[in-house]
């Protein structure tokens, strides 16, 4: 096992911080600073992020093989590897993007992208070997790329949306502004939401989902299939939002506002950092810690919870939210009655590693019926796998087998199935 941080220093730290060989063992100005520990008291390597002029980090991701993906802001002239996109050439802050290799000794990927304004990256993921980003800019020449969904800058500031292959390099480079006039919009955080839905006349793509703050009344704005967690109006002050990007930036699918009469937003807005407050299940549902001064929210974001009541007026509160959001996560839910709840799964359409059966039926909702077959009379019967059950005698211990005729397994690993008698 092992640990990482990132952090920023705005003086030399003590010399059993820096590693010998590491990537970066100067420190000037304020630098960010990533260091890998193998235990909490043993440190692998420290290394600093920077140029000569300042430096600040605001998210790692840890890679499976010990790459740290980072993103963070730089008004430095930085020595760039396999560079995506191009950087102011003053003393404005742009975007930093990296990734450092798994032994902190060199950047596999290393850039600072933005315009002849302020930029500030706030957050970045990783998904099949692309970066997605998001952050916010003042700068019209941002390099927004041909085709993306905005080209022209909005607001004061507007969010940013944009991925890039994970080793770096223009060809993977995508970026699109978020934003409306007459105000400021950022991007705090971003998450891919649906891996491989395939129902039929709903989405064909997953959806790269961007959470972020606006003053602007003039986002753009879409619903999707209906969807109720929608709301087509800022309510006042700062409003938080979702817009959900398909991977290459070029469509939004979904964006809607969501807040009070009062400001509500994430993070320290003199600072807005708080990406990783942000998550998704992988099935269906987004979980965001939040902080609002509005008692009541438009779409509704506070009920069912520990304390649903708002009892400091219009002062500083935290918000934890679950929201499920049925037309963007395409999930299959099982037959079983309604006793057993809703169980479900994300489906994976694309050759999914671990299946018992060749027909993929997802559903809107859970179909729960005493005789356990309402996901069967709705639309395809998805249970294909195993054509024969066996039949149950009264009485006596008996051996059941079951043959299933259809399944598949690319996961490495043997697989068992499970079965339960319901009396």
């Amino acid at each position: 096992n092992s640990f990482v941080i990132g952090a920023n220093v705005a003086q030399a730290l003590p010399a059993a911080y820096i590693s010998a060989g590491v990537a970066d063992s100067t420190i000037a100005g304020t630098e960010a600073y990533i260091g890998r520990f193998s235990a909490f008291s043993t440190l692998t390597y420290g290394t600093y992020l920077g140029g000569s002029a300042n430096e600040t980090i605001n998210d790692i991701e840890v890679q499976p093989d010990g790459r740290v993906v980072f993103i963070g802001t730089s008004n430095s002239a930085l020595t760039e590897v396999n560079s995506a996109a191009a950087s102011s050439t003053g003393t404005d802050n742009d975007f930093m993007l990296g990734v450092l290799n798994n032994a902190g000794t060199a950047f596999d990927y290393l850039d600072k992208i933005g315009g002849l304004a302020a930029d500030n990256g706030y957050d970045t993921e990783v998904y099949n070997g692309k970066i997605y980003f998001t952050g916010q800019s003042s700068s019209s020449t941002f390099p927004v790329t041909a085709g993306a969904f905005d080209t022209t800058i909005n607001g004061t500031t507007d969010a940013i949306a944009a991925v890039v292959d994970l080793a770096g390099g223009s060809a993977g480079y995508k970026a699109s502004f978020y934003g409306g006039s007459g105000g400021s919009t950022l991007g705090n955080g971003l998450k891919l939401l649906t891996k491989s839905p395939c129902i039929a006349g709903s989405l064909t793509e997953p959806v790269v989902l961007l959470f972020g703050t606006s003053s602007s009344s003039a986002l753009p704005l879409r619903n999707v299939n209906g969807e109720s967690f929608y709301s087509a109006t800022r309510a006042g002050g700062l409003d938080m939002f979702f817009a959900g990007f398909s991977p290459d930036m070029t469509q939004v699918k979904y964006a809607t506002y969501m807040g009070g009469t009062q400001s509500d937003y994430l993070g320290d807005t003199g600072s807005p950092r708080g990406s990783n407050h942000l998550w998704f299940n992988d099935v269906d549902s987004i979980f965001l810690g939040t902080t609002t001064h509005s008692v009541s929210h438009t779409p509704t974001l506070v009920g069912n919870g520990f304390d649903t009541s708002k009892s400091n007026s219009t002062n500083d509160s935290h918000l934890l939210l679950k929201l499920y959001v049925s037309s963007l996560a395409v999930v299959d839910y099982s037959d079983a009655p309604a006793s057993y709840g809703a169980p479900l799964h994300a489906t994976l359409c694309s050759a999914p590693p671990l299946r018992i059966g060749a027909t993929i039926d997802p559903e809107p909702g859970a179909l729960p019926t005493a005789a356990a077959n309402g996901d069967d009379l709705n639309n395809t019967d998805d249970e294909d796998g195993i054509a024969t059950l066996p039949v149950l005698t009264f009485g006596g211990p008996q051996n059941i087998s079951i043959t299933v005729t259809s399944f598949a397994n690319s996961t490495g690993s043997a697989a068992t199935l499970y079965a339960w008698i319901d009396l």
